[in-house]
């Protein structure tokens, strides 16, 4: 999953900025573009926080994030 490509449209679709997606998750905003430029690889509860962020599943977050 390209997590990257699964936030950037999950904000398309919501709305708000990685800064405040960065606060709803708890970390800073570093640590959440580390986290989409691969450099460090987030724990499950980020990518559940994330999820509920966004307001979906974690199989519908994750078909966001798929490579074509």
């Amino acid at each position: 999953m390209n997590l990257k490509k699964a936030v950037k449209i999950g904000l398309a679709i919501k709305g708000g900025s990685q800064t405040k997606l960065a606060a709803y998750i708890n970390k800073t905003p570093q640590t959440l573009s580390k986290y989409l430029s691969k450099d460090i690889d987030p724990p499950w509860s980020v990518i559940e926080s994330i999820c509920d962020y966004f307001e979906v599943s974690v199989k519908q977050f994750c078909e966001w994030g798929e490579d074509e």
